[in-house]
């Protein structure tokens, strides 16, 4: 809640959000975001101010974000189950450089 960058791109990720929910027809894509360090009233009143349509995870304690190896915010990743196994196939920390960086051949895995 308290991030200027989060703040500021929001428009920018919730349009991603949208680009991509109308694309993945499957649902097989999901958006999480994480509110590190707010609690549920804050991370609600976010979500609301912002338009956030994807779910948002309080973690007032930085539980989460200690698992997370302390990431700066707001970092961004897609990442794969496959069974009980999970692969990071993007990751970015800070801004994204365009509503669609991420989407980009560059970025996505080979094979």
């Amino acid at each position: 809640m308290y991030c200027p960058i989060c703040q500021r791109d929001a428009p920018k990720i919730n349009e991603l959000f949208e680009i991509v929910s109308k694309i993945d027809t499957s649902k097989s894509i999901k958006f999480i975001g994480l509110a590190t360090g707010n609690t549920g009233f804050e991370t609600a009143f976010y979500q609301k101010k912002y338009g956030v349509q994807f779910p948002l995870f309080e973690d007032a304690d930085y539980v989460i974000h200690g698992a997370l190896d302390e990431i700066g915010t707001p970092s961004f990743y897609v990442v794969r189950k496959t069974g009980s196994n999970l692969e990071t196939l993007f990751s970015r920390k800070g801004k994204p450089r365009t509503r669609t960086s991420c989407c980009k051949p560059s970025n996505r895995p080979q094979g």
